[in-house]
């Protein structure tokens, strides 16, 4: 019985730990492509801050 009562703790330690390095993978994931689409956002922001006051002009004109 103390083999067994060993046993079981270390199995239910790498199964937390395996439960814990999966979500710190779709954290990370999650992360990441939040700061994709930031970069997104601001890469359009800066074409439309850029390209705007050209389209304007050359309305205007």
């Amino acid at each position: 019985m103390g083999i067994i009562n060993n046993n079981n703790p270390k199995n239910d330690g790498i199964k937390n730990l395996n439960n814990l390095e999966l979500l710190d993978g779709v954290a990370v994931e999650i992360f990441f492509s939040i700061i994709v689409i930031l970069q997104i956002i601001n890469f359009l922001r800066l074409i439309m801050i850029n390209f705007l006051p050209v389209n304007l002009i050359v309305l205007s004109i």
